[in-house]
Parts: C-alpha cells; sequence; structure tokens
C-alpha cells in the first residue's frame, strides 16, 4: 500500500508549527513544573504532551495559549496526557472565539486515579460489560449490580461500562 504524503509547502508548515509548539511547551516547563504534585516530572509531561501533539496533527491548529493551558490543567490534576493513565489533550472548535481550543478530557482511568487521590475513597473499580455477559442492576434503597462475565473467548461486543466506589466513611 503507497503512503500519502502531504505536498511539500504544507510538510514545511507543519515543521514550523511543531517546533513553534516545542518551544512553547519548553517555555512553559516553570508554569509546568509549579503545578505539578511532587511525584510527577515536568520533563515526562511536557514529553507526553508533544507525543499527543504528533499523534493529532489537529491539535497544532489549536490556540497556543489554550493547548499550554491544557497541558497545565493536566499537570494541576496529575494526570498524564495521552498515557493510559491520564487524559486526552482534544481539540474543539470554538464557535465564538471562531478557532480551535484544546480541551482535557480524562479517561476513566484518570477519573479513577483523581478518586483515589481525594482521599475519601477505599477502593474504586471499573468494568465493561458485553453481550454474552450476564449482567442485572437495580436501584432504590438498595442498589445492587451483578455482573457474571461470559468465560468464553468471544464475549460480543461492549454494551455498557460501569464502576464501584466505596468510600471511606
Amino acid at each position: 500500500m503507497a503512503q500519502r504524503s502531504l505536498p511539500a509547502p504544507q510538510k514545511e508548515d507543519n515543521r514550523n508549527r511543531i517546533a513553534t509548539v516545542r518551544d512553547l511547551l519548553d517555555k512553559s516547563k516553570p508554569q509546568v513544573l509549579l503545578a505539578l504534585p511532587k511525584h510527577m516530572s515536568a520533563d515526562r509531561i511536557l514529553r507526553l504532551a508533544m507525543t499527543s501533539i504528533l499523534r493529532n496533527p489537529t491539535l497544532l491548529e489549536c490556540d497556543p495559549r489554550t493547548l499550554i493551558g491544557a497541558v497545565i490543567q493536566c499537570a494541576q490534576l496529575g494526570l498524564e496526557p495521552g498515557s493510559n493513565y491520564g487524559a486526552h489533550l482534544v481539540p474543539f472548535w470554538n464557535n465564538k472565539a471562531g478557532k480551535r481550543d484544546v480541551q482535557v478530557i480524562p479517561d476513566y482511568r484518570g477519573l479513577m486515579g483523581l478518586c483515589r487521590n481525594s482521599e475519601q475513597i477505599s477502593t474504586i473499580d471499573a468494568h465493561a460489560v458485553y453481550e454474552r455477559d450476564h449482567f442485572e442492576f437495580s436501584y432504590w434503597k438498595n442498589p445492587e449490580i451483578v455482573h457474571h462475565p461470559h468465560l468464553q473467548n468471544d464475549r460480543g461486543e461492549i454494551l455498557y461500562f460501569y464502576a464501584i466506589a466505596t468510600l471511606k466513611d
């Protein structure tokens, strides 16, 4: 299968944008350091942000201030952008401003991490429910979830997701 390549001017434009964003991320390192929890590294956050940008070139079209703001927001929350246990940098069209902005959207693992870090949760667990699983739930005074996964290889398509958290009190 032949690879399609960008026309030369567009490739050069992307290279310039990448260099500009990389420079902005480097210049924002002091703010990222101030926002980070002690157990996290600014170099890692900035490297993960750059990887997210390279994976999703639409982020290069976004307002750079919102991109840097999103990276700092990830740092404040203690979530790694684009990692398996963090958040995603997502470009959105801002109708009011007439431009693209970046928003942080935590994934479910990132949200679970935030719950654990709150120190109000003793346990939290999340699961997917597939077509062939046995799944029941009820609300009201005695809420209950019954989930028996289908133990064969083909469980079917994913139908639902759920999480169960136990508060410390």
